[in-house]
């Protein structure tokens, strides 16, 4: 289920440049496109890694708040 929103919010980051990480803190420009493919990136691999597809979709989902509340304005 997990893997299934890193791949909608994954292309929503590359097709608008930008997405929300809370109510007042937007993510946007390269970075939003970035975290975007590493968001699909963490989804494809995810796939593809069997039983150990729970840790990549956990590992890609923290590393996408870690960055994105780094970057956010």
């Amino acid at each position: 289920m997990l893997g299934i929103l890193l791949v909608v919010f994954g292309i929503i980051a590359l097709a608008k440049g930008r997405f929300r990480i809370t109510k007042n803190r937007w993510v946007s420009g390269a970075v939003a496109r970035a975290l975007g493919f590493l968001m699909l990136g963490g989804a494809v691999l995810a796939f593809f890694s069997g039983e150990a597809a729970w840790v990549v979709v956990l590992v890609t989902l923290v590393l996408v708040i870690v960055i994105s509340l780094a970057a956010s304005e």
